[in-house]
């Protein structure tokens, strides 16, 4: 049976695979298409694996875009190319495709023939002899019956497709864009669309040919010549016109089907016979604007038509397609291949600026080009004047208006047309490049200007209107609102004769439509959809008092969300452009500030909230007075930083004196009253008196589930507070039942992330640990450090109690239960770490893994620990407790900052090591290396066991295969066969092995210390390359000259450190979602063995 050729190509070389798939099976070769013969949602990374590792013929098509080292193709040849190394047997065919350089690299040895630039049949002829050479012969008479389905082709005999590159007979294109860029996927998508029978409809979603319709038309056209006979391209703007280039199509020499001067009519239907019973041909109407006006001029038959549009409605007569703006790799792509000097970074900025959009991608390159101006003062000034930079300098090619003229042209036209529908679009331009929901003008047309206000109070006139925005391509429709691109909204906005007025109906809309004040779980969906547009008409600069307090409310929906981070930078803008405009005293300032206060102790900073709330309660009682309810709010905001500070005393005197004015002003069961005794019993509570506490919080709880329901937000903090209220009184059972059913309402009220569905998880774990139910509760609190860490951050208190709930846990399951609480410890990586207090003895030193990668990891840690404290080793602390969950270790102290500590830990590592010297590499088992099984298997060779047990060991982790590709591989490979070349022979001693410097500490009279290691018997410099590599401390310089000293190290040590240090590289890329560029020193350090010798 014929081998099956595995074609493999890049995107956008789909029309070479197509041309090479057609003429390889008429052959009678069974053929496989890369991407295109996969299923949808296979795994194209498996499916790439699966194909090189069979023994079947590839054939490659080598161009530019294949050999980019950044696209998968780039694996899959050189896996390829390993895999003949090792089997001469594996079948390689290349061909190149256009005129890619070759001189150089893994290509530079191999003899690959040309496919383009020579006749049609020629390149068939070198295709097949090409794979003749290589693959097995197709078997006698394996000429197919019918070859693949081929556009238009219905007969098997006849030649098929040409090169791509080659035009057809018929052909009235203009040349190509040189420029053009991307597109691939949807270009691919197109083809197969097409390949299926289908008129399509290409419409504009965003912008007046902004987005590149017509180019994309063009480039499908010359891209995929080569499988027509006929290619035409007919202006459909203006419909009256069409008939007359239909007809000089039928009179084309080519054809002839009439001569020239044949009427129009007589022309046509010459013209639709023929294409009625021919094939191979692609009709392109460009700029069509309306359906019925374009449909009795599309022929029938077995071709292919194509239309261009900014109307997307086609509906009967194309199937439509949305060309979007371009995709961010798309735009960085074009942007790098145009500037020379321009990095990933700042191109992705500009994209981002630029919205993506394909024409102002392509001016910006025009004056980037020409000016030669720094992007930044490029970004500066596009801020600043969008519009009139888009007007700057010509359109580039392709284009035949610039991105303002486009825009500006078609929103007269639009207003010209329906005055209504330029009233919206001016009112869309002043809002967000979001989804604009339509009943922000319908639900509150007032403010609206005639004529839309009246046609804004009928819904079926208010649709059409918003129609004729997409039908010009000013908008793209969407379920959700229509949507307009940021550039497009600048140009509008630029030609708008009334921007104050028009921006103070944008304002008042939002203002109305203020749902509530962004705390209700119910209106999260509303404040999400209102939030972009809020932000576009910028509140900070607005003289509406109602817009400004909307916007306070958005920072408080960000809050309650759990997005405390992105409500900061928000209300930091707010409260700082108030304070300017309007003075720190104004309603606005202080309603602002309060709320800064706020996302400052959500996100765990209590001295800046405290600062900020002492301020607002002066300012408030200055200008108020003691009772007036905006300074009991600013009371009680300042009990709440006290108490979240941990001055509890002072809390609840403030508490005590706001809850008393509260009753007095604003009644008992008035919300915010409620709210201060809640603060209260919080404050009691964490001064011991939990009974008082728990009577504050029944009672509470009562009259919040009566006047709110069980789900409000505040009924369901205060069962979550008289849940601990009763945990500490001791009654477990009762605060176990209130426990789990506020956490199952957090659960799904707010989600399983939010923080306060956090905190009940970690209140009901608490629960249940003291109640005896030890795993139920380590299960959850994992769970909640886990989601902690992901919302909060690895530093926020809420995270770091979470680590000292999981390690309280596990010492009390393993019998410590005189621990009472536990302190997080930082810096570690891999494990949690904490001091734990105890009521029978002195504080130990404790760590665990949020789940233990084997049970052996802490014993192979403390029996690491042993041999480095042997006889005229180092000091290390005493093994309290070694366990399959954690480790208990005696307390050391941070090291001194001192020249003299580091010339003491100099001696005694230079002692250690001299001491050990060992005849094998190795150790007696395997330990570990974070949380990464580090392999000590017996070895003569210390190259040998460097190379398979510190270096290759790691390239099948999933992250390190996910960031270093089969180029680097090969690398390792080769440097790990150089290793006694680069490397000195030296003997193996013992090493602590994970010796950064985070690992050194002080015994508590001032010894050097280590922990955390990782030994083996290894080449000393193992250690002194984690030292070296890991930023040691300016007083720590002096630690490697004494060493040296010692020693007798040679001065060619600093020079070996990046290969040894790989292994820690490595590690790190391994197990760490931040790398801290450890993937970038693995590539620069195999840099040099990338090529062959």
């Amino acid at each position: 049976m014929p081998d099956r050729i595995h074609v493999s190509f890049a995107d956008r070389d789909r029309a070479w695979a197509e041309w090479a798939r057609w003429h390889l099976e008429k052959a009678g070769h069974a053929t496989e298409l890369d991407s295109v013969d996969r299923a949808p949602g296979t795994n194209v990374v498996e499916a790439m694996n699966r194909a090189v590792r069979r023994a079947n013929p590839m054939l490659v098509l080598l161009s530019a875009a294949y050999l980019d080292p950044d696209r998968l193709t780039t694996d899959e040849w050189t896996a390829r190319m390993a895999q003949r190394r090792k089997d001469p047997a594996a079948k390689l065919i290349a061909l190149r495709v256009e005129n890619v350089d070759l001189s150089d690299g893994l290509w530079a040895p191999i003899a690959v023939p040309d496919v383009f630039g020579l006749s049609p049949e020629q390149a068939v002829v070198q295709l097949l002899d090409a794979v003749r050479q290589v693959a097995d012969p197709a078997p006698a008479g394996a000429l197919r019956p019918a070859p693949p389905a081929y556009p238009g082709r219905p007969n098997a005999g006849e030649p098929g497709p040409r090169p791509p590159g080659s035009l057809p007979p018929v052909w009235n294109l203009t040349r190509r864009n040189p420029g053009f860029t991307g597109r691939d996927t949807m270009l691919n998508r197109l083809h197969d669309t097409l390949r299926g029978d289908s008129r399509v409809a290409v419409q504009a979603l965003h912008g007046l040919g902004g987005v590149g319709k017509t180019q994309l038309a063009l480039e499908y056209a010359h891209r995929f010549a080569g499988e027509y006979d006929i290619v035409w391209w007919i202006p459909a703007e203006r419909p009256e016109l069409i008939g007359d280039h239909l007809a000089t199509l039928a009179q084309d020499e080519q054809l002839r089907l009439f001569p020239a001067g044949t009427p129009t009519p007589d022309s046509m239907r010459a013209l639709r016979a023929h294409l009625r019973q021919a094939g191979r041909w692609l009709l392109i109407f460009d700029n069509a604007e309306d359906r019925d006006h374009l449909a009795p001029w599309l022929p029938d038959g077995p071709g292919h038509l194509l239309i261009t549009s900014r109307n997307p409605n086609w509906a009967g007569v194309a199937q439509p397609v949305d060309v979007d703006v371009f995709t961010r790799a798309e735009s960085i792509a074009l942007l790098r291949t145009s500037l020379a000097d321009i990095d990933e970074d700042t191109a992705d900025r500009l994209a981002g600026h630029l919205g993506d959009l394909p024409l102002a991608v392509g001016q910006a390159l025009e004056l980037l080009a020409e000016t030669r101006m720094p992007v930044y003062t490029y970004l500066s000034d596009l801020a600043a004047h969008t519009a009139e930079l888009m007007r700057e300098g010509g359109p580039p090619a392709g284009y035949p208006l610039s991105l303002a003229a486009t825009v500006g042209l078609t929103a007269d036209r639009l207003r010209a047309a329906d005055p209504a529908a330029g009233q919206l679009l001016t009112l869309c331009a002043h809002l967000g490049p979001a989804p604009i929901p339509t009943d922000l003008f319908t639900a509150h047309p007032d403010p609206l200007p005639k004529p839309l206000q009246k046609i804004a109070r009928k819904p079926v006139a208010f649709a059409r209107t918003l129609a004729q925005l997409g039908r010009f391509g000013l908008a793209r429709l969407t379920d959700r609102g229509p949507v307009l691109h940021r550039l497009v909204q600048a140009v509008v906005r630029d030609t708008d004769p009334r921007p104050d007025v028009n921006r103070g109906i944008a304002e008042r809309l939002l203002a109305a439509a203020r749902p509530d004040d962004g705390k209700l779980p119910q209106w999260w969906p509303r404040w999400a959809v209102l939030l972009p547009h809020i932000l576009a008409v910028d509140p900070a600069t607005s003289d509406n008092r109602q817009l400004r307090q909307t916007a306070n409310d958005a920072v408080w929906h960000l809050m309650a969300r759990g997005e405390a981070a992105n409500a900061l930078p928000l209300a930091d803008h707010l409260h700082q452009a108030w304070t300017r405009r309007l003075g720190a005293d104004d309603e606005s300032t202080i309603t602002i500030a309060a709320t800064l206060a706020v996302v400052h102790r959500q996100l765990g900073d209590f001295e800046r909230s405290s600062e900020i709330e002492q301020d607002n309660l002066t300012r408030t009682r200055r200008l108020l007075g003691t009772d007036h309810p905006h300074t009991l709010n600013a009371a009680n905001n300042l009990g709440r930083a006290l108490y979240r500070a941990g001055e509890f005393e002072r809390a609840r005197r403030l508490d005590e004196d706001t809850l008393s004015r509260r009753r007095r002003v604003l009644g008992e069961d008035h919300l915010e009253t409620l709210r201060t005794t809640w603060n209260l019993a919080r404050d009691l509570y964490e001064l011991g008196d939990i009974a008082r506490a728990r009577e504050i919080d029944e009672g509470l709880l009562v009259r919040l589930r009566d006047m709110h329901g069980d789900d409000h937000p505040d009924t369901l903090r205060t069962a979550l507070a008289l849940t601990m209220d009763l945990t500490g009184a001791g009654e477990h059972e009762r605060a176990r039942s209130l426990g789990e059913d506020t956490f199952a309402r957090r659960r799904r009220v707010f989600g399983d992330d939010h923080p306060d569905t956090l905190n009940a998880a970690a209140a009901l774990a608490r629960t249940q640990s003291g109640y005896g139910e030890y795993d139920q509760a380590r299960r959850l609190n994992e769970d909640t450090l886990s989601r902690r860490r992901r919302v909060l951050g690895d530093n926020h208190p809420d995270t770091l109690r979470s680590v000292g709930d999981l390690l309280l846990n596990h010492l009390h399951r393993a019998g410590m239960r005189d621990v009472v609480s536990v302190e997080p410890a930082t810096g570690g990586l891999a494990a949690l770490a904490g001091i734990a207090e105890r009521r029978d003895g002195p504080p130990v030193f404790v760590k665990a893994f949020a789940d233990v990668p084997d049970e052996d990891v802490f014993a192979a840690e403390a029996e690491g620990l042993a041999v480095l404290r042997e006889p005229g080793g180092m000091a290390t602390p005493e093994v309290v407790l070694a366990g399959r969950e954690l480790l208990v270790l005696s307390m050391l102290r941070p090291r001194p900052g001192s020249e003299t500590f580091w010339e003491e830990f100099a001696h005694a590592l230079a002692r250690m090591h001299l001491s050990t010297v060992h005849p094998r590499f190795g150790w007696h088992r395997d330990n570990w290396l974070g949380r990464r099984r580090q392999e000590n298997t017996w070895d003569d060779d210390g190259f040998a066991f460097f190379a398979e047990h510190r270096l290759l060991r790691w390239m099948t982790e999933p992250r390190v295969e996910a960031a270093l590709g089969t180029r680097d591989r090969v690398a390792l490979e080769r440097l790990c066969h150089r290793l006694p070349e680069l490397l000195p022979e030296r003997p193996a001693c013992l090493t602590h092995g994970d010796l950064w410097t985070q690992n050194l500490m002080a015994t508590p009279d001032g010894r050097p210390a280590l922990i955390d290691p990782a030994v083996s018997y290894m080449w000393a410099e193992v250690d002194l390359a984690h030292l070296w590599t890991t930023s040691p401390p300016p007083e720590a310089k002096r630690f490697f000259a004494v060493y040296a000293e010692l020693t007798g190290l040679d001065d060619g040590w600093r020079d070996r450190m990046p290969i040894i240090q790989l292994r820690q590289h490595l590690a790190v890329l391994a197990q760490f979602d931040d790398d801290w560029g450890a993937a970038d020193l693995i590539r620069a350090t195999l840099a040099p063995f990338r090529t062959s010798d």
